[in-house]
């Protein structure tokens, strides 16, 4: 009597590659039930920001502290960058 049609443990025709129905393994598209899934939690760059933007210091500490999601952070990042430039451009402009 041969080997089963998967081989002998289970695995592929062959003996290559894992065992069928190995977690992580089979068909395209084969993967976790729905509800086992992690979210992906991206965030917001324009909320982000505003909130550099508008909140200054203050807002771009609270994002930092409290924001999840990268694009956040990013946002509050470049909203700070964008506002403290404006900020010293128009301080030089004023006093010449």
């Amino acid at each position: 009597m041969g080997a089963p049609p998967g081989g002998a443990w289970g695995q592929a025709p062959g003996g290559y590659g894992p065992p069928m129905g190995a977690p992580g393994y089979g068909p395209p598209g084969y993967g976790p039930p729905m509800g086992m899934m992690q979210p992906q939690i991206q965030g917001s760059t324009g909320l982000g920001f505003l909130a550099g933007f508008l909140g200054g210091c203050i807002g771009l500490v609270l994002v930092l502290i409290i924001a999840k999601g990268p694009d956040t952070k990013k946002g509050a990042w470049i909203g700070f960058g964008i506002a403290a430039v404006l900020g010293i451009i128009f301080n030089v402009a004023m006093r010449h």
